[in-house]
């Protein structure tokens, strides 16, 4: 790696809609969280889309706070 520091990157984490608003994506990512900081990791990013507030507000709820990074792509 070519950062000091381990951090990880969730890309996803889907919870399907009929199952939503009960606790389970918090308890997905509080489960991830505990697994990586066991391994080490200090720093999390988490990459959703700009427009998906409800996983907007979950990360919020979570301690997450939104970042000025911009994403480039290219196919």
């Amino acid at each position: 790696m070519c950062y000091a520091n381990k951090y990880g990157e969730i890309t996803e984490l889907f919870v399907m809609d009929e199952y939503r608003r009960q606790g389970i994506g918090k308890k997905l990512l509080e489960a991830t969280e505990n697994e990586l900081y066991k391994r080490g990791v200090k720093h999390l990013h988490v990459l959703t889309g700009d427009e998906n507030t409800p996983a907007h507000t979950l990360y919020s709820s979570c301690g997450y706070t939104k970042t000025t990074e911009v994403l480039f792509d290219k196919d």
